[in-house]
């Protein structure tokens, strides 16, 4: 299953020490370096580009993917228990899932499966439950 990030400069170094290294073996791990030009403070025009970027990168995924499950992770996580076969079962009829963020059960901003191809408004599924939640 491949799983989908991007990074800017200044977190290539979670992506390196953090991220990839907590990356089961049974993921292909694609990563996109994001450029920015300027300090890319929150909701700052540099911040708002990086985040279209993003935007594009995760539309040309789903769209080179067609019928296949990938994962898109934001890069300041690190991975403990993930299995393609797990994502692939939290789906279930469902387009996407996020996971379960805190008790409350918002959804997280990722990693989450996403079932590309659908091309209709995806019905998302708050899922699997944080560590923690014991």
């Amino acid at each position: 299953m491949k799983i989908y990030c991007c990074f800017t400069p200044a977190h290539e170094i979670l992506l390196r020490q953090e991220f990839l290294p907590s990356i089961p073996e049974t993921f292909s791990v694609h990563a996109e370096s994001i450029e920015v030009a300027g300090p890319g403070d929150f909701l700052s025009p540099e911040f708002l580009h990086c985040i279209n970027q993003k935007i594009s990168l995760i539309i040309e995924s789903l769209r080179t993917n067609l019928g296949d499950v990938i994962v898109w992770a934001d890069i300041d996580i690190r991975v403990f228990s993930l299995s393609p076969s797990k994502l692939a079962s939290e789906l279930g009829e469902h387009d996407i899932a996020f996971q379960r963020e805190g008790k409350k059960g918002e959804g997280s901003r990722g990693p989450f499966p996403w079932t590309c191809g659908t091309w209709r408004a995806p019905t998302p599924r708050v899922t699997y439950p944080c560590i923690g939640d014991g």
